[in-house]
C-alpha cells in the first residue's frame, strides 16, 4: 500500500494502470497475474469473513464496505460551485474499490484521515473535469475502459458472467457508474494534457539529454562487493571484503578482461551482483538513468567495448564493458514526458489549488 499521504496525489495517475491489467501478455499471462493479483489485494484488503459468498465459498476479489454510517443525503464536502452527499461519495468509494481492490483497505478502515484523501481525489476530479476542453470521444473510451475492467473480473472468475454480475452488485457498483466515472476521468486526463505546451516537453527533453536521461545501453559489469552487502548471493561462506581487498581484486579482474578472458565466465565466477551474474553480467538496453550516479556516468562515457577500471560506487567495485549505446529521440519519449508533466500538473492542482476551493469537509470518526 502506498504512504498515506501520497495516496490522494497518486490516485488519479495509477488508477487504471494498477487494474487495467490487459495492456500486455498473452491471455494465459493476463489471466495468471489478474488471479494472482487479486489474491494479494483479497488477503490484505479485508477480513477473511468478508470474503465469503452466501454458498460458504470463499470470494476471490474482496467486498469492501464502503458504507460511512451516514444520511444518504448528508453533506460531506462542499467546494466552490457544488456539494457531495454521502450517497455519492460511497458510490465512489465503491468504485474505487471495484477497479483497484488494492485501495480496499485504506477504504475499509475509514480512517479519517484516508476517507479525506479521497475527497479531495473526488473534488478535484470534479473541477478538473469542468474545465476539460471538448473530448468527443470521452464516452466511446470510458465504455471500452469499463468493457476491460469487467473483462478482468471475468477471468478472475473464472469466465462466469454471472458472478461478475454479483461481484458488481455486493459492491454496489453499475455500469453506468462505472462509465460515469471512466468518463470524468478521461476529461480529467484531457483538461491536465491540454495544461502541458510542446515547448515544456522539448526543453525538458534538451535538459535530459545534456544529462545522458534518454540514453540506453547494454553494459556487462562485475561487481566486487566491499563488506557484507544485502545484495551479494548467498554462497556458502564468502568472505567479505574490506575496501583495499575488493579494489585489488577488480584491478585483477579488469587486467585478465584486458588480457583476454571471457567476460561472461568472470561474471558467473566472481560477480556480487545477482540480477546480472547468470547473464554473465549483462545487463541489456538499459536506461542508463536507472542506475547510481557513477556506473550511469561510466555507462555514458565508457568507449564501446573496453574494459574499464574500477568503478566505485556504494555497493562495491565494478569492473565494466558498455556493448552497445543509443540515443531515445524527442518523438520516442514526447508522451513518456507529456506524461510526467501530467503528473506533476495534477501534484500542483492538489497542493496549490485544491485549498481554496474545497470549503467544507463533514467525514464520520473512525468507529471503535
Amino acid at each position: 500500500m502506498l504512504p498515506l499521504r501520497k495516496w490522494g496525489a497518486l490516485m488519479l495517475s495509477f488508477t487504471l494502470a494498477l487494474s487495467v491489467l490487459s495492456a500486455c501478455g498473452t491471455a494465459d499471462d493476463k489471466d495468471a497475474k489478474a488471479k494472482d493479483e487479486a489474491a494479494q489485494a483479497k488477503d490484505e484488503a479485508v477480513p477473511a469473513d468478508q470474503n465469503q459468498q452466501p454458498n460458504g465459498e470463499e470470494n476471490p476479489v474482496p467486498i469492501v464496505d464502503v458504507n460511512l454510517g451516514m444520511d444518504p443525503q448528508a453533506v460531506v464536502a462542499e467546494y466552490e460551485g457544488g456539494k457531495i452527499t454521502a450517497e455519492q461519495f460511497e458510490s465512489y468509494l465503491a468504485i474505487q474499490s471495484f477497479i483497484n481492490p488494492q485501495a480496499g483497505l485504506a477504504i475499509h478502515e475509514k480512517l479519517p484521515e484516508s476517507l479525506k484523501l479521497f475527497i479531495e481525489s473526488y473534488v478535484s476530479e470534479i473541477i478538473m473535469a469542468e474545465r476539460a476542453p471538448d473530448v468527443s470521444n470521452a464516452e466511446k473510451e470510458a465504455t471500452e475502459l469499463v468493457d476491460r475492467i469487467k473483462g478482468q473480473y471475468l477471468m478472475v472468475l473464472g469466465g462466469d458472467e454471472k458472478k461478475v454480475e454479483k461481484q458488481m452488485q455486493d459492491q454496489k457498483v453499475t455500469d453506468e457508474g462505472l462509465k460515469e466515472f471512466f468518463v470524468r476521468y478521461k476529461k480529467v486526463e484531457a483538461y491536465l494534457r491540454s495544461q502541458v505546451t510542446e515547448e515544456e516537453i522539448k526543453k525538458r527533453y534538451d535538459e535530459g539529454k545534456g544529462q545522458g536521461d534518454y540514453t540506453v545501453a547494454s553494459v556487462r559489469h562485475i561487481l566486487v562487493s566491499v563488506g557484507e552487502q544485502p545484495m551479494a548471493p548467498a554462497e556458502g561462506e564468502k568472505k567479505a571484503l574490506t575496501d583495499e581487498e575488493a579494489k585489488k581484486l577488480a584491478d585483477e579482474l579488469s587486467d585478465r578482461l584486458r588480457k583476454g578472458e571471457d567476460f561472461a565466465a568472470l561474471a558467473k565466477e566472481y560477480s556480487d551482483d545477482p540480477g546480472s551474474k547468470e547473464t554473465g553480467g549483462l545487463y541489456e538496453d538499459v536506461e542508463v538513468a536507472m542506475w547510481v550516479p557513477e556506473f550511469k556516468k561510466a555507462a555514458i562515457e565508457l568507449p564501446l567495448n573496453e574494459i574499464s577500471d574500477p568503478v566505485k560506487t556504494d555497493y562495491g567495485y565494478h569492473v565494466m564493458k558498455v556493448e552497445k549505446r543509443t540515443e531515445k529521440s524527442y518523438e520516442d519519449v514526447a508522451d513518456q514526458i507529456r506524461s510526467q508533466f501530467v503528473n506533476e500538473k495534477y501534484d500542483a492542482f492538489m497542493e496549490k489549488e485544491l485549498e481554496g476551493i474545497l470549503k467544507n469537509v463533514n467525514l464520520p470518526e473512525k468507529k471503535e
